[in-house]
């Protein structure tokens, strides 16, 4: 009896040594498999990009970086401050083609990322009309790629909002009087304001409002969240790092504000330094619309309240 409990136990060491050395030896494509299984990896969260073969390609996150992995070993990369990743490509190894995976980790998110070397000579995108176009010389270019965090796998899922959560609170945020009196920008006849700043755990929620005094209609063309520097540096590339809101209770694009137009916004909690603003841009839908930046300190989103 004692022998066989001891083969019992030999067989069942072997087989959990086994198990672990297979885990070790699982390729790329498993590991994926185990990540799409667990953490609901689809192809919203694959972001596909053709990238430069001869230059260099720019990450720019909206929070710190704290790991990448490179699936291939002809690329190279380097973490440059906390939220830039740098990666250059062994050109001769994808001069016929090919592609390549690339995993950035933060505390909130997994970004997922399948990149495409191409000669920058051909034509796949990458134009002066491209945001993240940057032209260093007439032999090569630099590529920014601008992370989106809501195409990103989540890790903290406990936290997240449905849509229903989303307009019960901006409907819970309109009966709320104004709060914030000090965050405006006026220009051209516009008024851009926050009323106020709510909390609601992970995230947070804007009251923007925007007022028209003159007699032309404003046709919001776009409104957009950015990160900027508070003065201008002269760098190769740049570190604006946009940001996407998760919710919002009215559309931007096509709305006419005749004389006052407010809206409800939810983002992903986010930190910036103070040498830096959180820029509202709102432009106008015509070739020489209006514009108004509207811009926000740390410090006041510092002050935010929690929505109860």
């Amino acid at each position: 009896m004692q022998l066989l409990k001891k083969s019992a136990f030999i067989l069942a060491f072997i087989a959990s040594f086994s198990l672990a050395a297979t885990a070790q030896d699982t390729s790329q494509t498993d590991q994926y498999k185990v990540l799409k299984q667990n953490r609901g990896v689809t192809s919203r969260n694959i972001t596909q990009k053709r990238i430069p073969l001869n230059a260099t390609t720019t990450f720019v996150s909206p929070e710190k970086i704290k790991y990448v992995d490179i699936s291939t070993k002809h690329a190279h990369g380097d973490l440059e401050g906390d939220n830039i990743f740098r990666l250059k490509v062994d050109s001769s190894a994808y001069a016929n083609g090919g592609s390549f995976q690339v995993t950035i980790v933060t505390s909130s998110y997994v970004a997922i990322y399948k990149l495409y070397p191409i000669h920058q000579n051909a034509v796949f995108g990458i134009k002066r009309s491209n945001p993240g176009y940057i032209e260093s010389n007439k032999e090569a270019i630099s590529y920014v790629i601008t992370m989106n965090p809501n195409n990103a796998v989540q890790i903290n899922q406990h936290d997240a909002l449905s849509k229903q959560q989303c307009f019960d609170l901006a409907l819970k945020a309109m009966d709320k009087k104004k709060g914030i009196k000090n965050i405006k920008a006026k220009q051209y006849g516009l008024v851009a304001q926050i009323d106020n700043i709510f909390v609601v755990g992970d995230y947070l929620l804007f009251d923007l409002t925007i007022k028209n005094k003159r007699n032309l209609q404003f046709d919001i063309d776009q409104i957009r969240w950015k990160i900027i520097d508070k003065r201008m540096v002269k760098a190769t590339v740049s570190q604006d790092i946009e940001l996407h809101p998760i919710y919002q209770l009215y559309k931007d694009e096509g709305t006419i504000v005749k004389n006052k137009w407010e809206n409800f916004y939810i983002l992903k909690k986010f930190t910036y330094p103070t040498e830096k603003y959180l820029d509202i841009e709102i432009t106008e839908k015509q070739i020489s619309g209006r514009k108004i930046d509207l811009k926000i300190d740390y410090s006041q989103i510092l002050k935010a309240s929690v929505l109860m």
